[in-house]
């Protein structure tokens, strides 16, 4: 009996990870759409589904953003959720980010990672951490360790926010 009702567990827990990854891709798709009206265009490749039985990784490939003469451009970028808080979400690349716009090219080095977390308000709490950030201009180069940016919003719906650097070259 004990071992019936352990199988139906496991067989809940698959069926509603099954949903929560669903989930997870509609909430991309609808991202992307809320994006584009806002002339903001988000585009990949494929998407790699894995990470089961502990998290939901949608995996993002050939990952392309492009808005008002600004284009990034990623390998790769993971989208990690955790089944049991789908609020709180997880972007994670070790790939090079290029951010190139008229007269500039910002390079992000690899480990890049950010923490989106959404209150029971639904007011977001960003924390992005960055190994080094190389911003090149035609007249001068600077270099970011370890930069750290966090955003979060307040009950006016204004956006705080806060960016602690390491080291600065230039």
């Amino acid at each position: 009996f004990i071992l019936i009702i352990f199988i139906s567990l496991i067989i809940l827990y698959f069926i509603w990870y099954l949903k929560i990854a669903h989930l997870t891709e509609k909430k991309l798709i609808i991202l992307q759409n809320n994006l584009k009206e806002n002339n903001v265009i988000f585009t990949w490749e494929n998407i790699e589904k894995f990470g089961f039985p502990y998290r939901v990784v949608n995996k993002l490939n050939s990952v392309k953003i492009n808005s008002n003469n600004i284009e990034i451009y990623l390998e790769n970028l993971n989208i990690i959720y955790q089944p049991w808080n789908i609020k709180h979400i997880i972007l994670k690349s070790s790939e090079i980010v290029n951010i190139l716009s008229q007269n500039n090219k910002i390079i992000i080095h690899p480990d890049l990672m950010a923490s989106i977390r959404i209150n029971k308000f639904n007011k977001k709490i960003i924390a992005i951490n960055i190994d080094e950030i190389n911003i090149l201009n035609n007249q001068y180069s600077h270099k970011i360790n370890k930069p750290e940016i966090y955003f979060r919003e307040n009950n006016k719906k204004q956006l705080l926010y806060s960016i602690k650097i390491k080291e600065l070259f230039y």
